[in-house]
Protein backbone atom coordinates (compact mmCIF):
# COMPACT_ATOMS: atom_id res chain seq x y z
CA UNK A 1 0.00 0.00 0.00
CA UNK A 2 1.49 3.44 -0.94
CA UNK A 3 1.09 6.33 1.67
CA UNK A 4 2.35 9.07 0.52
CA UNK A 5 0.37 10.57 -2.81
CA UNK A 6 3.99 12.05 -4.35
CA UNK A 7 5.27 8.18 -4.15
CA UNK A 8 1.65 7.62 -6.05
CA UNK A 9 2.29 10.19 -8.67
CA UNK A 10 6.00 8.76 -9.53
CA UNK A 11 4.58 5.30 -9.66
CA UNK A 12 1.85 6.43 -11.67
CA UNK A 13 3.85 8.44 -14.06
CA UNK A 14 6.96 5.86 -14.31
CA UNK A 15 4.17 3.15 -15.48
CA UNK A 16 2.71 5.68 -17.58
CA UNK A 17 5.93 5.84 -19.77
CA UNK A 18 6.76 2.46 -19.59
CA UNK A 19 3.21 2.06 -21.35
CA UNK A 20 4.50 4.76 -23.76
CA UNK A 21 8.12 3.21 -24.19
CA UNK A 22 6.19 0.35 -25.36
CA UNK A 23 3.82 1.15 -27.33
CA UNK A 24 6.25 3.82 -29.03
CA UNK A 25 8.72 1.34 -29.76
CA UNK A 26 8.56 1.35 -33.15
CA UNK A 27 8.33 4.76 -33.74
CA UNK A 28 12.81 4.78 -33.29
CA UNK A 29 12.92 3.56 -36.62
CA UNK A 30 12.10 6.95 -37.63
CA UNK A 31 14.76 8.95 -38.69
CA UNK A 32 13.79 12.22 -36.89
CA UNK A 33 13.12 10.22 -33.94
CA UNK A 34 16.15 8.33 -33.06
CA UNK A 35 17.37 8.47 -29.77
CA UNK A 36 14.48 10.70 -28.11
CA UNK A 37 13.39 9.54 -24.88
CA UNK A 38 9.96 8.78 -24.24
CA UNK A 39 9.22 11.93 -22.46
CA UNK A 40 10.66 13.89 -26.29
CA UNK A 41 8.71 11.32 -28.35
CA UNK A 42 5.69 12.54 -26.65
CA UNK A 43 6.02 15.88 -26.52
CA UNK A 44 6.90 15.67 -30.65
CA UNK A 45 3.32 13.51 -30.88
CA UNK A 46 1.23 16.07 -28.97
CA UNK A 47 2.92 19.03 -30.42
CA UNK A 48 1.99 17.79 -34.12
CA UNK A 49 -1.70 16.67 -32.57
CA UNK A 50 -2.23 20.29 -31.30
CA UNK A 51 -1.30 21.95 -34.92
CA UNK A 52 -3.80 19.64 -36.25
CA UNK A 53 -6.64 20.84 -34.18
CA UNK A 54 -5.40 24.48 -34.69
CA UNK A 55 -5.78 23.83 -38.56
CA UNK A 56 -9.63 22.86 -37.86
CA UNK A 57 -10.91 25.92 -37.18
CA UNK A 58 -14.40 27.57 -38.82
CA UNK A 59 -11.55 29.77 -40.84
CA UNK A 60 -10.23 26.92 -42.57
CA UNK A 61 -12.68 24.00 -42.83
CA UNK A 62 -13.70 25.62 -45.94
CA UNK A 63 -9.91 23.95 -47.26
CA UNK A 64 -10.42 21.15 -45.09
CA UNK A 65 -9.74 18.62 -47.64
CA UNK A 66 -6.83 20.63 -48.64
CA UNK A 67 -3.69 17.93 -47.78
CA UNK A 68 0.03 19.90 -46.67
CA UNK A 69 2.26 16.67 -48.37
CA UNK A 70 -0.38 13.84 -49.79
CA UNK A 71 -2.60 14.30 -52.98
CA UNK A 72 -6.09 13.15 -51.96
CA UNK A 73 -5.74 10.32 -53.95
CA UNK A 74 -2.87 9.61 -51.89
CA UNK A 75 -4.55 10.70 -48.65
CA UNK A 76 -7.03 8.30 -49.21
CA UNK A 77 -5.45 5.52 -49.47
CA UNK A 78 -2.94 6.41 -46.41
CA UNK A 79 -6.00 6.70 -44.23
CA UNK A 80 -7.17 3.13 -45.32
CA UNK A 81 -3.84 1.59 -44.79
CA UNK A 82 -4.01 3.33 -40.99
CA UNK A 83 -7.00 2.25 -39.96
CA UNK A 84 -6.19 -1.44 -41.75
CA UNK A 85 -3.04 -1.26 -39.23
CA UNK A 86 -5.27 0.04 -35.97
CA UNK A 87 -8.50 -0.48 -36.75
CA UNK A 88 -11.69 0.91 -34.48
CA UNK A 89 -12.58 -1.77 -32.33
CA UNK A 90 -13.81 -1.00 -28.42
CA UNK A 91 -11.40 1.82 -28.28
CA UNK A 92 -11.52 4.30 -31.49
CA UNK A 93 -8.85 3.70 -34.77
CA UNK A 94 -6.15 5.15 -36.42
CA UNK A 95 -8.63 7.34 -38.02
CA UNK A 96 -10.49 8.43 -35.18
CA UNK A 97 -7.03 9.48 -33.54
CA UNK A 98 -6.69 11.70 -37.27
CA UNK A 99 -3.23 9.87 -38.03
CA UNK A 100 -3.76 10.12 -41.92
CA UNK A 101 -3.54 13.70 -40.67
CA UNK A 102 -0.69 13.78 -38.59
CA UNK A 103 1.32 11.68 -40.69
CA UNK A 104 0.80 14.38 -43.82
CA UNK A 105 1.57 17.22 -41.70
CA UNK A 106 5.03 15.48 -40.34
CA UNK A 107 6.03 14.50 -43.69
CA UNK A 108 5.70 18.04 -44.95
CA UNK A 109 7.15 20.09 -42.34
CA UNK A 110 9.47 17.28 -40.24
CA UNK A 111 10.32 14.19 -42.39
CA UNK A 112 10.95 15.82 -45.36
CA UNK A 113 14.12 13.55 -46.21
CA UNK A 114 11.00 10.84 -46.24
CA UNK A 115 9.03 12.32 -48.86
CA UNK A 116 10.49 10.46 -51.93
CA UNK A 117 10.10 7.85 -50.40
CA UNK A 118 6.50 7.85 -49.15
CA UNK A 119 5.55 8.97 -52.70
CA UNK A 120 7.45 6.27 -54.24
CA UNK A 121 5.73 3.70 -51.92
CA UNK A 122 2.13 4.78 -52.76
CA UNK A 123 2.63 4.84 -56.21
CA UNK A 124 4.16 0.88 -56.46
CA UNK A 125 1.31 -0.14 -53.86
CA UNK A 126 -0.94 1.29 -56.57
CA UNK A 127 0.67 -0.16 -59.64
CA UNK A 128 1.03 -3.75 -57.28
CA UNK A 129 -2.57 -3.65 -56.39
CA UNK A 130 -3.52 -3.25 -60.40
CA UNK A 131 -1.42 -6.18 -61.35
CA UNK A 132 -2.66 -7.98 -58.78
CA UNK A 133 -6.80 -7.26 -58.56
CA UNK A 134 -6.76 -4.52 -61.66
CA UNK A 135 -7.77 -2.10 -59.51
CA UNK A 136 -5.61 0.53 -57.36
CA UNK A 137 -5.41 -0.12 -53.97
CA UNK A 138 -8.63 1.99 -52.46
CA UNK A 139 -10.54 0.74 -55.20
CA UNK A 140 -9.44 -2.96 -54.00
CA UNK A 141 -11.93 -5.10 -51.95
CA UNK A 142 -11.21 -4.97 -47.97
CA UNK A 143 -9.74 -8.50 -48.44
CA UNK A 144 -7.85 -7.83 -51.76
CA UNK A 145 -6.38 -5.16 -49.48
CA UNK A 146 -5.95 -7.00 -46.50
CA UNK A 147 -4.18 -9.38 -48.72
CA UNK A 148 -1.67 -7.43 -50.55
CA UNK A 149 -0.63 -5.45 -47.09
CA UNK A 150 0.01 -9.28 -45.79
CA UNK A 151 2.13 -10.09 -48.90
CA UNK A 152 4.04 -7.09 -48.45
CA UNK A 153 4.92 -7.62 -44.40
CA UNK A 154 5.08 -11.70 -44.21
CA UNK A 155 8.70 -12.64 -42.96
CA UNK A 156 10.52 -13.91 -46.20
CA UNK A 157 8.23 -11.76 -48.04
CA UNK A 158 9.21 -11.63 -52.16
CA UNK A 159 7.37 -8.21 -52.85
CA UNK A 160 9.83 -5.46 -53.90
CA UNK A 161 11.87 -4.18 -51.09
CA UNK A 162 10.44 -0.47 -52.25
CA UNK A 163 6.96 -1.42 -51.44
CA UNK A 164 7.70 -3.30 -47.63
CA UNK A 165 10.40 -0.63 -46.65
CA UNK A 166 6.67 2.18 -47.96
CA UNK A 167 4.57 -0.41 -45.33
CA UNK A 168 6.97 -0.64 -42.86
CA UNK A 169 7.47 3.24 -42.64
CA UNK A 170 3.50 4.13 -42.28
CA UNK A 171 3.29 0.89 -39.81
CA UNK A 172 5.62 2.78 -37.68
CA UNK A 173 4.14 6.57 -38.38
CA UNK A 174 0.54 5.39 -37.68
CA UNK A 175 1.82 3.93 -34.42
CA UNK A 176 3.67 7.33 -33.29
CA UNK A 177 0.46 9.27 -34.53
CA UNK A 178 -2.24 6.47 -32.69
CA UNK A 179 0.07 7.05 -29.46
CA UNK A 180 0.92 10.14 -28.91
CA UNK A 181 -3.27 11.45 -29.58
CA UNK A 182 -5.75 11.71 -27.23
CA UNK A 183 -7.37 8.53 -28.35
CA UNK A 184 -4.59 6.40 -28.17
CA UNK A 185 -3.15 7.70 -24.53
CA UNK A 186 -6.60 7.59 -22.96
CA UNK A 187 -8.87 5.46 -24.24
CA UNK A 188 -6.38 2.37 -25.71
CA UNK A 189 -3.94 2.63 -22.63
CA UNK A 190 -5.76 4.16 -20.32
CA UNK A 191 -3.56 7.13 -18.89
CA UNK A 192 -5.73 9.50 -17.40
CA UNK A 193 -3.43 11.58 -18.04
CA UNK A 194 0.14 12.99 -17.88
CA UNK A 195 0.55 14.59 -14.59
CA UNK A 196 4.21 13.92 -14.56
CA UNK A 197 5.32 14.98 -18.26
CA UNK A 198 2.80 17.94 -18.60
CA UNK A 199 -0.83 18.58 -19.75
CA UNK A 200 -2.04 16.63 -22.77
CA UNK A 201 -3.27 19.27 -25.47
CA UNK A 202 -3.06 17.60 -28.45
CA UNK A 203 -7.30 17.40 -29.51
CA UNK A 204 -7.75 20.38 -27.63
CA UNK A 205 -10.46 22.66 -29.46
CA UNK A 206 -9.53 26.08 -30.68
CA UNK A 207 -11.85 28.80 -30.78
Amino acid sequence: MIEDESDATGLDRRRALKQITFALGAAWALPLLKGLSPQALLAQGRAIHHHIASRSTDALRAASEAHPFFTPHQFETVDVICEMIIPQTKTPGARAAKAPQFIDLLLAERETQMQEEINAGLKWLDQRSRELFGKVFVGASSGQQIELLTRISSPGSSEAALGQVFFNRIKNLTVFAYYTSKEGLEQELGYAGPSGIGTYEGSAPVT
